[in-house]
């Protein structure tokens, strides 16, 4: 093989190492649902609905953003509660040019309240945050 066509190929095995580091809206949305569910009496009945990754992209490779959606879980008793609003804010950076994968990391993460002088101020934020309007049962 000649000396062009080894530095062609190299990089262009190069490129495509590179677009698989990207942070992703998909493992956005799911590393939000688990990290919500994560908090749920039955973790595993939880059934999400309108998902969405309100993301920023950053000069340096970074993502930061709002994990948006509704949730149904189930209470102590064993039934389901009605879909409630929640968002997950993350972060997600790229380990590095020659490094596979992404770090991500949890900052915060909230349910729409039952009381519903804090359900009204969490509807102004989350319709802020998500570009959205909140639902509460």
């Amino acid at each position: 093989m000649s000396k062009k066509k080894l530095i062609l190929t190299g990089a262009l095995l190069s490129l495509f190492a590179l677009v698989g580091c990207k942070p992703t809206d998909e493992k956005a949305i799911t590393l939000g649902q688990q990290a919500i569910a994560d908090d749920m009496k039955d973790p595993t009945s939880v059934m999400f609905r309108k998902d969405k990754f309100v993301r920023t992209d950053h000069d340096d490779g970074s993502v930061t953003g709002f994990v948006c959606g509704e949730l149904n879980a189930k209470n102590g008793f064993g039934a389901y509660v009605g879909y409630h609003s929640y968002v997950v804010e993350l972060e997600m950076k790229p380990k590095g040019m020659f490094s596979k994968g992404v770090v991500y990391k949890i900052l915060s993460k909230s349910l729409a309240p039952n009381d519903p002088h804090d359900l009204q101020r969490y509807k102004q934020v989350y319709r802020k945050m998500c570009n959205s309007e909140a639902v509460a049962h």
